[in-house]
């Protein structure tokens, strides 16, 4: 991405195109991966936690794919999605 957004016929206003690219198969292959997981391990209860789960798009996808299956997914409140390295330089 770093190599797209500077190219010399790159223009500005394709910035956000590509930020939103990006975020949609981070979240494809993040919520891929979580939900694939709780069925291989017939996980009956997951929780969406840390600072990536104050992704809302994250969440809505998760959500999505899990179908009638929501009840068992449980995304903390957002207040309660913090960045970890803020965490540990605290301490």
């Amino acid at each position: 991405m770093y190599r797209h957004v500077h190219q010399e016929n790159f223009e500005q206003k394709d910035i956000p195109l590509v930020a939103h690219t990006f975020q949609e198969i981070v979240v494809d292959i993040l919520s891929y991966k979580l939900l694939k997981v709780a069925e291989d391990f017939a996980i009956s209860h997951l929780g969406i936690v840390g600072g990536v789960s104050a992704n809302k798009r994250l969440r809505e996808k998760v959500l999505e794919l899990a179908g009638k299956d929501k009840e068992t997914l449980r995304p903390v409140k957002m207040s309660y999605c913090t960045d970890n390295a803020a965490m540990i330089g605290v301490v």
